[in-house]
């Protein structure tokens, strides 16, 4: 086991260098600002502020681009008595063009020491409800079956499983999602279904002072038929009060990003992405807001660093 444990910052750096490869799409998500709660990104998380933490976050996707993402994330999770059970829940809504769904998790980790830091492992179990409005599709084929139908609605079930280990200078976790791989079944002989995905998330940071971070992230996706997309951030939090920071998201966008923590338990966010692929010439950019709001009595530290 001691020997695991001290390969674990390599493992990382070996992870990180292999996201350098040109890689391509997004699948599932795509938040910039997930670093400001990183249950949004892995269930293993859950438990980590040391109090019941709930965040709202808006996403504009594209903006000036008809039919593009809209999306709305609310999430909570808290620990459980002695901090080593942890709880969550994520609801997801997102409307693109004729398509719109709902995501709905609740989540369970239980935590472990693991050397000078501890693990986490996750389950996760849901519902994805999905609507498609034909009027808003225009049809390749319009004797397609699925255009006979005005208006079609399918909920399909969602298993995740994650993992994250936890240390006071750095963190790494990887969360896998669409175990089941279930049929959407839009029409009879339908293929579409869900497909299986990976995201992995990576940090280290730096005390600089006393009340001064320097830190630095990453995050992979990885979905079936070979579709990857990996971005790097850098940020700064000064006087244990204000982040800013930068990123970019490979074949995608150049991002800034910044949080404010207005009380020990009220933080407000917001992040800019700005296009570099072909749709630069077609809209204005992406925008997000965050808030986060920690709930409960706990003595302790109620936000970590990451």
């Amino acid at each position: 086991m001691k020997y695991a444990l001290n390969i674990l910052p390599a493992c990382c750096a070996v992870f990180w260098l292999c996201c350098l490869t040109p890689l391509r799409a997004q699948q599932d998500w795509g938040y910039t600002q997930y670093l400001f709660n990183l249950y949004d990104a892995n269930a293993a998380y859950a438990g980590e502020h040391d109090l019941m933490s709930v965040s709202l976050r808006y996403r504009r996707q594209w903006a000036g681009l008809e039919g593009a993402p809209v999306t709305q994330v609310f999430s909570l999770h808290t620990p459980f008595k002695n901090n080593r059970w942890a709880g969550g829940l994520r609801l997801q809504s997102e409307n693109i063009g004729g398509r719109s769904q709902v995501k709905a998790r609740v989540s369970g980790s239980h935590r472990w020491a693991v050397g000078s830091g501890h693990l986490n492992v996750a389950l996760s179990a849901g519902a994805w409800r999905q609507q498609l409005l034909t009027s808003e599709l225009t049809a390749r084929d319009p004797d397609d079956p699925i255009m006979a139908q005005s208006r079609i609605q399918r909920t399909t079930p969602l298993a995740d499983i994650a993992l994250m280990y936890v240390h006071d200078k750095w963190f790494a976790g990887i969360e896998t999602g669409g175990m089941t791989r279930a049929p959407f079944r839009w029409t009879d002989g339908s293929a579409a279904r869900a497909y299986r995905h990976m995201t992995g998330t990576a940090g280290w940071m730096k005390k600089i002072g006393r009340k001064n971070i320097l830190q630095l992230s990453m995050l992979a996706k990885w979905a079936e038929n070979s579709l990857y997309q990996w971005e790097t951030n850098v940020s700064f939090l000064f006087q244990n009060t204000a982040w800013i920071g930068a990123g970019y998201r490979n074949e995608n966008a150049y991002t800034l990003f910044g949080m404010l923590q207005v009380t020990s338990r009220f933080r407000l966010g917001y992040s800019f992405d700005y296009m570099t692929n072909g749709l630069k010439n077609y809209q204005s950019g992406s925008h997000e807001a965050f808030v986060g709001i920690s709930l409960g009595n706990n003595k302790k530290r109620s936000i970590r660093h990451f």
